[in-house]
């Protein structure tokens, strides 16, 4: 039987703009929340744009996230 391993993302969470930094629906970031991985939407592209990988996309959300926090503490 073949098999094809895969990982299980979700298609929907937080907006996060291009700091990795949570957004309100008015598109204003929410001071000190960042966010990565599974919780964070509309990275995919939506149901028919296909998997762009949740690793990937997750390791370089929290790679921005974790700049983008370094930077606002001035330790960047």
């Amino acid at each position: 039987i073949p098999l094809c391993a895969g990982i299980t993302v979700t298609m929907g969470g937080v907006a996060v703009d291009g700091s990795a930094r949570v957004i309100r629906p008015d598109d204003t970031p929410i001071a000190g929340l960042y966010a990565a991985g599974s919780t964070v939407g509309g990275i995919e592209g939506g149901p028919r744009a296909g998997y762009v990988g949740g690793l990937i996309s997750a390791f370089l959300l929290g790679l921005v996230a974790a700049e983008s926090a370094a930077a606002d503490l001035g330790v960047a």
